[in-house]
């Protein structure tokens, strides 16, 4: 819910009808040619059902190549397209994006997973906007935030004081499956070497191409609302919807006062500039910046500064 209200400055629910949108969008503005997408993989099934989406409303000019990284991959999605009866527009390749050779053009290029996970960033950023077409759209759902050993002492501060007044019955590890009676270091500090590279994402984008529509969040509430304690959570208990809602204003209040940064994005970038960039709460990229780079000068941010939904 609270995702899909801050989705819905940019005319969608949740990340999902987001990508779906854009391709649709794409496939009606010249309903004579082929649509030429690629996606750079990552997450399984995510585009067989857009592909089934597409199809369902009456659109089948369209090709979706899939990088599935290895051969084992690349069977399971051509299973799933079979089962889905999307195979004639959809096309599993072996492959990752630094082996794969297409140049485009593509006229969505689609990339589900954190661009985190890119060993070479700055790079793939560049090719994808020399993949693009003219009008062609880049659309990016990743973490942007400072990760692993990097967060900042100000989220650890806040997640520590929330975690000494949670009910005992919000504390349970799913992951471990274990009550944790203190907030450790395995809570804050991710191990994994491509989250603690995700604040690297913004810089890599805004030095190539320009935002579309861009919409962030997330900081201190990610913490117990993922899947090691989530789950703990009853969507039915209208205490436990309190206790979430608070973590997310908590979230949205730090990150207004300059006091936190988001760490997730959904986005589209173009090649060219946009005139009326879609913004949630007036957060530009700029202003999101884990880590800010001199030569990146925020704009000017009205406060409570909602945009409004372009027409598609």
């Amino acid at each position: 819910r609270h995702l899909a209200d801050k989705l819905a400055a940019t005319g969608v629910t949740d990340r999902a009808s987001f990508f779906a949108i854009h391709l649709e969008r794409a496939c009606r503005r010249d309903p004579a040619r082929t649509v030429q997408v690629l996606s750079l993989g990552g997450e399984p099934g995510c585009e067989v059902r857009l592909a089934r989406q597409l199809i369902d409303v009456g659109l089948r000019r369209f090709k979706i190549r899939v990088l599935a990284g290895d051969a084992e991959g690349a069977e399971r999605e051509s299973q799933r397209a079979a089962e889905e009866g999307v195979s004639g527009n959809l096309e599993a390749l072996p492959e990752t994006f630094g082996r794969h050779e297409s140049v485009g053009p593509f006229d969505v290029i689609l990339a589900p997973r954190s661009l985190a996970e890119l060993p070479d960033l700055d790079g793939a950023v560049s090719r994808v906007s020399r993949m693009l077409g003219s009008e062609g759209v880049f659309l990016v759902a990743s973490e942007i935030g400072l990760r692993g050993q990097q967060r900042p002492s100000e989220v650890r501060t806040i997640a520590k004081r929330i975690w000494e007044i949670m009910p005992e019955r919000y504390k349970f590890d799913h992951t471990n499956q274990r009550i944790e009676h203190s907030l450790d270091n395995a809570l804050i500090e991710d191990p994994d070497a491509v989250a603690a590279r995700s604040h690297e994402v913004l810089p890599a984008l805004m030095s190539t191409l320009h935002f579309e529509s861009f919409v962030a969040w997330g900081g201190v509430g990610e913490l117990f609302l993922g899947p090691r304690f989530g789950p703990n959570f009853d969507p039915s208990s209208e205490r436990d919807r309190r206790f979430v809602d608070q973590l997310v204003r908590l979230d949205d209040d730090k990150v207004e006062a300059g006091l936190l940064k988001p760490v997730h994005m959904l986005a589209a970038l173009r090649r060219e500039p946009v005139t009326d960039p879609v913004i949630h709460r007036g957060w530009t990229p700029e202003f999101c910046l884990a880590h800010p780079d001199p030569k990146f000068s925020p704009r000017p941010i009205a406060p409570g500064t909602r945009a409004t939904t372009p027409s598609a």
